[in-house]
């Protein structure tokens, strides 16, 4: 259900159930329960080639109209024999957030684990209100043009992808 502007209510205003639920009850249950999910992804994938999409990583849901909060928290390491840097991006219905060849985040990739966060405000003017938008994890290898491998290790490291409308 959607968020309703409340009431403002005036001195001798009848208070009825029917806006005691839309006002009060609707409203709090948003609050408590905003559009949104997460995902963990379990088993181990490596990533090659240009801007391709993480596999599980894909979130579909009916913002009410505030804004979303996306975060990607992994493990990854380097698979193949070029170092260089892994990027990380989010598409959202379609189109790259970040953009340009970093995306959001970027960092070494090299044969050392490492974690690496992905934390991103998306404002509302980015999505469409009151119907489903998809937002995807998308994994970039870099500026060269080297094919590098990432390993995702989900078997041994939590690996989570979460989008949450908070506003």
């Amino acid at each position: 259900m959607p968020w309703t502007t409340p009431k403002t209510w005036a001195t001798n205003d009848l208070v009825t159930a029917a806006d005691l639920n839309l006002h009060l009850r609707d409203n709090l249950a948003v609050l408590k329960s905003p559009p949104g999910q997460i995902i963990e992804l379990t088993t181990n994938f490596t990533l090659t080639g240009g801007w391709i999409d993480v596999p599980g990583a894909t979130v579909t849901f009916t913002p009410s109209g505030g804004d979303v909060y996306v975060s990607f928290t992994a493990t990854y390491r380097r698979v193949n024999t070029y170092d260089g840097t892994i990027t990380l991006d989010i598409n959202i219905n379609g189109t790259r957030f970040g953009g340009g060849q970093t995306g959001l985040v970027w960092n070494a990739l090299d044969l050392t684990e490492r974690a690496i966060l992905l934390s991103c405000w998306v404002p509302s003017s980015r999505l469409n209100t009151g119907v489903a938008n998809t937002i995807k994890l998308v994994y970039g290898n870099g500026y060269s043009g080297a094919q590098r491998y990432a390993e995702f290790m989900c078997s041994t490291h939590k690996v989570q992808f979460a989008v949450r409308e908070v506003s």
